[in-house]
């Protein structure tokens, strides 16, 4: 396609810049010779321009050169010039030959986007902040220049500038999702966290139906750990969709609940639906884990186990589902069971490094050395730098098994 379109371009110059002798123009009627010499002029920066186009940066170049040397007045050729020094690598001659594209035109606004762009790329961002500062006091409704202009300004570590020109956009278009996650992500940088909130806030309040800002703002506040706030945004989705199930299972108040036991219980429902997100699942469930590995009591082990068994169920498929209920069992102390889940895990998706090193522990705790040798192959495919699989080996079992079972992978260099 671009080759159809360079052909084009070269034939519209072809056409417009005959290279004869002398070419007859009419204007007004009255016939214009072109002399020989413009003829050479434009000849050879078509020329120059069809090399760089095409790739032939260096013939592109000394053709630049001469056009540049014998028309030093120029800007175009100028421009040309530093954009072949800038293919060829060549920073600091692109940025000499774009400044003086500039002093010829300095009005010319792309060649000063270009000047920008060579700075980026020379690690001179506060230069390149310059540059675009300039542009968007001649464009200040160029929605463009001001978003590269924000972005120049917390590359510089100047979240506050970034801010202003994005309340700049804001103000030309309104609120949009891209600027508004911009913002949110500056004051969450700046570790302005209410005010992060309040931009998704304003972004779900601009666009009541569309609840996946409701989700970003519930899941922000349960990052803050802010609970209550996040179950009030889990209500307000609700009540516009009483069927989300994401919302139904995060809203269920556990400070209302008797015991931990109770408030699984109420989980199980949501939990067996294969609708609920595996994710939004597995975030309930962590907070037990500790308990489960101190010794929980039987009903909060036999419910935590009960919720494992459901996620297997809703989601057979998903690597997810045999990690956890293999996770809960093995918390629990249930060992063999928890082995057969990681067998299915490891089916579905061989690089869980923890599901490795678990059921590499079972498997020494069980004593089949032969399997755990046999095994210790795959992990090290996955994992070849890390030394936590061999050292589950690497103990006085290690030292009895090898007078019985030889095992090259045991000698296995790190």
């Amino acid at each position: 396609m671009y080759i159809n379109i360079l052909k084009k371009i070269i034939c519209f110059f072809a056409l417009a810049f005959p290279l004869l002798a002398y070419s007859q123009n009419t204007i007004g009627g009255l016939a214009k010779t072109v002399p020989e010499s413009e003829v050479d002029r434009q000849s050879t920066f078509v020329d120059a321009e069809r090399e760089r186009l095409l790739g032939h940066q260096d013939k592109a170049l000394n053709l630049y050169k001469k056009f540049t040397y014998d028309n030093p007045d120029i800007g175009s050729g100028w421009y040309g010039l530093s954009r072949t020094y800038y293919a060829l690598g060549d920073l600091a001659n692109a940025l000499e030959t774009i400044t003086k594209a500039i002093e010829k035109e300095p009005d010319n606004e792309w060649y000063l986007i270009f000047q920008a762009d060579v700075y980026e790329k020379a690690g001179r961002t506060r230069d390149a902040l310059r540059v675009y500062e300039g542009l968007v006091r001649r464009f200040p409704e160029t929605l463009e220049f001001l978003e590269h202009l924000a972005y120049l300004e917390v590359l510089s570590a100047n979240p506050e500038g970034g801010l202003r020109a994005l309340e700049k956009i804001e103000r030309i278009r309104g609120v949009e999702e891209e600027t508004s996650f911009e913002k949110h992500m500056i004051y969450v940088g700046m570790g302005e966290d209410k005010k992060a909130a309040a931009e998704l806030r304003k972004l779900a309040d601009t666009y009541p139906n569309r609840l996946e800002y409701r989700h970003r703002l519930a899941e922000f506040y349960d990052t803050m750990g802010d609970k209550a706030n996040a179950r009030s945004v889990y209500q307000e989705i609700l009540a516009i969709d009483p069927e989300d199930k994401v919302a139904r299972l995060a809203a269920v108040d556990k400070s209302k609940s008797s015991s931990d036991s109770d408030y699984l219980n109420k989980l199980k429902p949501l939990f067996a639906d294969p609708k609920v997100s595996i994710d939004a699942k597995i975030k309930e469930i962590l907070p037990f884990f500790p308990k489960l590995d101190a010794g929980a009591d039987q009903t909060l082990a036999g419910n935590l186990l009960e919720l494992g068994a459901a996620v297997e169920a809703a989601h057979p498929e998903d690597p997810k589902a045999w990690s956890l209920s293999g996770d809960l069992r093995y918390d629990a102390n249930e060992p063999a069971e928890a082995l057969k889940r990681y067998k299915k895990c490891i089916a579905l998706n061989p690089t869980v490094f923890s599901v490795w090193e678990n059921t590499l522990d079972i498997l020494l705790l069980q004593k089949t050395m032969l399997k755990c040798c046999k095994r210790q192959n795959r992990p090290w495919m996955h994992f070849p730098t890390s030394r936590g699989l061999i050292g589950t080996l690497d103990l006085p079992l290690m030292k009895k098994a090898a007078t019985t079972m030889p095992c090259r992978n045991w000698n296995r260099p790190s």
